[in-house]
């Protein structure tokens, strides 16, 4: 089975004794390097999907900040598409996460989502 994995880096910590026990090909979706690096001794392919917007010191538009989204999410659907990914594997709240969720719906690909609070908006939209 051919399964993507959309994580944030400490998210990505939760998945990795799950993909352990996994014997499937494992694709990698990130925007962090801090999760490309964990996620890639599990992995048969590591794919970016954007760039954090964190930490930066110049100030973005609204309009600028969901074309950069649009832009990401489109990549991850790409990318997904691209990878013939037949379940997501998601966990954490990280914007990677969000549009992973939004590229698999649109793909109509199943997800699971691994939520690690106990109230968290994410599960709305998984």
């Amino acid at each position: 089975m051919n399964i993507a994995v959309v994580a944030e880096t400490a998210p990505a910590k939760t998945l990795i004794p799950v993909i352990e026990k996994l014997n499937d090909n494992i694709t990698s979706l990130t925007h962090s390097e801090g999760a490309e690096k964990l996620l890639r001794p599990y992995s048969s392919e590591v794919l970016p999907i954007g760039k954090g917007r964190r930490n930066t010191t110049t100030k973005r538009s609204d309009l600028t900040i969901g074309r950069l989204v649009l832009q990401d999410t489109f990549r991850t659907y790409k990318a997904l598409k691209s990878a013939d990914a037949e379940l997501v594997l998601t966990c954490g709240n990280a914007g990677d996460v969000r549009k992973g969720i939004s590229a698999a719906k649109k793909l109509k690909i199943p997800k699971l989502h691994i939520e690690q609070d106990l109230y968290n908006p994410i599960e709305m939209i998984a």
